[in-house]
């Protein structure tokens, strides 16, 4: 099974095998579960499942909700037509149902899933004219395509939760989904794939002595011991600094001429990044006491822009202690879309 959605099943259904629980998998042809025939373009999808569970009798129907996966409809005329070729499914299904939500947004995060589609038939202006499209089908559709999701929740109509449950079963069961490790100074951060995902520069209050001999050689190897020291007893800091990427420019490693239209709808996507993480830090730059911010050019990736955070708050130093105080900002990022 491919992707996010079929990851999580899989791992799911041998979880609750291995409780020598009895699970039916449907899927589409492509797929490996025991029943076919729904899929993102058939309309019929709700009486195959229908079908389904009349024939089966299940004491629980878990449906894997991602919008996309059941030929969603966003209707650029009036909103309330938007729907998906599942929700006959779940107003007549007779069985407890129970659904896993993948695509939860903010209305900033369901903006920003507009990219530009290249028009080879009209050019630029018709790259343009859908584009506008899109903007207004998600403007417009927004509330209804949130209001899919409140449906799923039942009573508690204010409360949306986004539900992965790779973190509760299967082999991507984890305490934490970001590793810590420190390494000559500074702390180096890792998604639970291994990818690097950013570096934390602790703050080091560290008091000048002088020293006689090789003056600028004895202090940098003092310095050094001394903030091995600080980290292997743990000591508590006043923050740092934490670099993350922001923006890919995708420009620069072109040997060739470059398109002038690719350079703007690169650049125009870059900038919808820029102003997300701007938008970001006015709103939550008090909650995680983030007390600056630069931006500068990657040392390893000249396309790469990476975006460095002043946080001033107590941190204890150790990989285990450091990865504590920094995974709620870690998560939040990660939650909507910036890291």
């Amino acid at each position: 099974m491919q992707g996010g959605v079929g990851r999580y099943c899989k791992n799911l259904v041998n979880s609750l095998r291995n409780e020598d629980l009895e699970v039916l998998v449907v899927c589409n042809e492509l797929g490996e579960g025991d029943f076919s025939g729904i899929s993102p373009y058939n309309t019929n999808n709700s009486e195959v499942l229908l079908r389904l569970v009349k024939e089966v009798e299940p004491d629980l129907v878990h449906v894997q909700y991602e919008q996309g996966l059941y030929g969603l409809h966003l209707d650029p005329i009036d909103p309330r037509r938007t729907t998906t070729n599942i929700e006959f499914f779940y107003n007549h299904c007779r069985v407890p149902i129970v659904s896993t939500l993948h695509s939860v947004y903010t209305f900033g995060q369901w903006m920003r899933l507009i990219v530009p589609l290249e028009n080879r038939t009209f050019g630029r202006i018709g790259t343009l004219l859908g584009m506008a499209y899109d903007y207004w089908t998600h403007l417009l559709n927004y509330e209804s395509f949130t209001s899919l999701v409140k449906q799923k929740i039942g009573p508690n109509l204010d409360i949306v939760y986004q539900i992965t449950i790779s973190h509760l079963f299967g082999s991507e069961n984890k305490k934490s989904k970001w590793k810590m490790e420190y390494e000559d100074t500074i702390y180096k951060i890792y998604d639970w794939d291994r990818n690097l995902a950013g570096y934390f520069f602790p703050k080091y209050d560290l008091v000048e002595t002088p020293n006689s001999g090789d003056i600028d050689g004895e202090e940098e190897e003092e310095e050094e011991e001394l903030i091995e020291k600080l980290n292997k007893s743990h000591e508590k800091v006043r923050g740092g600094n934490i670099l993350f990427p922001m923006i890919k420019l995708n420009l620069l490693d072109k040997e060739e001429g470059i398109d002038l239209d690719y350079t703007i709808d690169a650049l125009e996507l870059n900038l919808q990044r820029s102003r997300a993480w701007k938008q970001w830090l006015q709103q939550n730059h008090r909650k995680f006491a983030i007390i600056g911010n630069a931006v500068c050019t990657s040392r390893e990736d000249r396309n790469m822009l990476s975006i460095v955070l002043g946080v001033d708050s107590n941190i204890i130093l150790g990989e285990k202690e450091t990865l504590i105080a920094l995974t709620p900002l870690l998560d939040e990022l990660h939650g909507v879309g910036l890291l």
